[in-house]
């Protein structure tokens, strides 16, 4: 039997590890339109962390629309690649561009390329992937993913290039069915032979009650049982300002669970990500690697900085290493510009940081500023909420509502309500959020706090 499973690991796919869930382990509804969804993919095998990380650079500001975000990104003592981020003025990631850093160039090579589409209610229809090459020096065609939507579920199918055919061929098919609190993906790979789609994995993703993800378990088709068999699991952990995401694998011999990389995520009061913690262990469960990203922000929601020490083993502590500044560089009546200028640490000069030269490895922010009376937003005019700070119920002053969604500041969706102006919120943590109240034309969003 031919099989051809396709594996993605390129930081293009830094959206994750599932189409429908970012790392901060929350469900939304397919037809939910947030500025800050992430879509992730069963074909990539990028860590959480990185996606926890890109969250962190791209928390939401106020007031202000992210329109581009260049970002520049280390691995152990050197630069790695650099992402180049377009987004639609529904907050939707339109273009993705990755660059590679070439040490015999020393400079950033282009490697590949994402283009999405996304239909009116925000859920992705198509994502067309392209590698560089080199040969060319251009963009050829690389991965086509398609999305179908159905009342409980989805289809995702993946066809990849067949230069030889010059057109897609099939490559794996994502079933998604939703069924309350359990949502569970079949992925199907394409049999050559029999040119049919044949069970090859399984997902079932278990939510709590406030929609958090609590445990994913995967499973390998096995043709000898002519069944589904565990191979590993994620499980989620949450208290008030951390998540906790543990991996771990099957032991066949024993049947028990093995660890094999933990991630802490901390969040302050306003719900941005502070500290990302990465640890991984080897089969005796001792450490094998560990790594740690810290970050900052200013009174307005800005990122101040972002902080990537390395991990010395024979100390047994955390040393500097690279760290990168925000600071705004164009603040115009429509537009605002942040630049990030990255440091290495100097190890011969103590608590001396050398700034890399150079725009070509300098990280930037482009914000439109948005007018809250202006025509895409008229539903402001007759929106309004009380009280602010709100306890148990938040009210909506609208002379028309057809749909209220309240999110945490990193975009994850708590309350999803149609029709009503009383919502209740004191099952939601104490925090920042956003509601957004839509007419059924038109849609705005509006800042409150959770006491």
């Amino acid at each position: 039997m031919k099989k051809l499973l396709l594996i993605l690991i390129l930081p293009l796919l830094s959206n994750g590890q599932s189409f429908e869930h970012g790392s901060f382990a929350n469900r939304s509804e397919r037809h939910t339109n947030t500025d800050f969804r992430k879509f992730q993919t069963n074909f990539s095998h990028d860590s959480s962390r990185d996606q926890a990380h890109l969250s962190a650079i791209a928390t939401p500001v106020v007031g202000l629309r992210l329109d581009r975000l260049v970002e520049v990104n280390f691995s152990g003592d050197q630069l790695s690649y650099k992402r180049d981020l377009t987004y639609d003025v529904n907050g939707n990631e339109v273009l993705k561009t990755i660059y590679q850093w070439d040490t015999a160039s020393d400079s950033f090579v282009p490697s590949q390329k994402l283009e999405s589409i996304f239909n009116e209610n925000g859920d992705p229809t198509l994502y067309t992937y392209y590698n560089w090459d080199t040969d060319t020096n251009g963009y050829v065609n690389y991965i086509k993913i398609t999305f179908t939507y159905v009342e409980n579920g989805r289809t995702i199918l993946a066809q990849i290039w067949d230069a030889n055919a010059n057109s897609y061929v099939n490559n794996n098919k994502d079933v998604v069915t939703e069924d309350g609190y359990v949502e569970t993906t079949i992925t199907q790979s394409w049999n050559t032979d029999t040119e049919v789609y044949v069970d090859s994995y399984k997902k079932v993703i278990t939510y709590d009650e406030n929609n958090r993800i609590l445990d994913t378990d995967f499973y390998s088709w096995d043709s000898e049982t002519v069944s589904f068999l565990p191979y590993s699991r994620n499980v989620y952990t949450y208290d008030e300002n951390e998540m906790t995401y543990l991996t771990q694998t099957l032991n066949a011999d024993t049947g028990d669970y093995i660890n094999i990389s933990q991630e802490n995520t901390t969040y302050d009061l306003n719900g941005n990500i502070t500290l990302i913690e990465t640890t991984a262990f080897d089969n005796d469960g001792v450490i094998a690697y560990y790594n740690q990203s810290g970050y900052a922000y200013d009174e307005n929601g800005h990122m101040a900085y972002s902080l990537f020490p390395n991990y010395d083993s024979e100390s047994s502590s955390f040393i500097p290493s690279f760290k990168t500044e925000y600071s705004t560089v164009l603040d115009s009546d429509t537009k605002l510009n942040r630049m990030g200028i990255s440091y290495e640490y100097n190890n011969t000069i103590s608590g001396l940081w050398d700034p890399f030269e150079g725009e070509a490895v300098q990280s930037f922010f482009y914000y439109t500023k948005l007018d809250p009376l202006s025509a895409e937003d008229l539903v402001d005019q007759h929106f309004s909420v009380y009280p602010n700070p709100a306890k148990d119920f938040l009210f909506i002053d609208s002379t028309s509502i057809e749909r209220a969604t309240i999110y945490t500041i990193l975009g994850k969706e708590v309350l999803d309500v149609r029709g009503q102006n009383k919502l209740d919120i004191a099952p939601l943590s104490k925090g920042v959020y956003f509601i957004n109240v839509s007419d059924g034309k038109k849609a705005s969003t509006k800042k409150f706090i959770k006491n």
